[in-house]
């Protein structure tokens, strides 16, 4: 119940507000193109914004630990303790890696449903698996 658990608590809130937006934006795709998208399939590309939020957040928290960026930590001095600035920076940078890569994955995800036209769209009703078959 101390710091750890209350950010992880945030962070599961914060996550699955993001999920449900991620669905909503690629059933808002399909739907523009009248195919009706089955949650289920929906909740399973979700998963494109999350690889591309975990893969932001690992390079920017390894970068930031291996080169911290100066001007934030000159901008934090005031108001954190020094021996709690390099952890301040690597955290903060990661946090920003997980909004920047999820919003780019999210991007990339409904940027496929509006270019690819249908194919997107079908794979998420599974009507390219009925395809397949025949």
């Amino acid at each position: 119940d101390g710091l750890y658990g209350r950010a992880l608590a945030l962070g599961a809130k914060a996550g699955t507000s993001a999920g449900a937006i991620a669905g909503a934006a690629l059933a808002c795709v399909c739907y523009r193109r009248g195919i009706v998208v089955p949650w289920r399939r929906i909740v399973a590309h979700v998963f494109v914004p999350v690889g591309w939020a975990i893969a932001g957040g690992a390079i920017a928290g390894l970068v930031a630990s291996l080169w911290p960026p100066s001007m934030l930590r000159d901008a934090i001095a005031e108001y954190v303790p020094a021996v709690d600035r390099d952890g301040f920076v690597v955290v903060w940078c990661t946090h920003l890696g997980l909004y920047v890569g999820a919003v780019t994955g999210l991007a990339v995800a409904v940027i496929r449903g509006v270019r690819g036209g249908r194919e997107i769209c079908s794979m998420l009703d599974g009507s390219h698996e009925r395809q397949e078959a025949s």
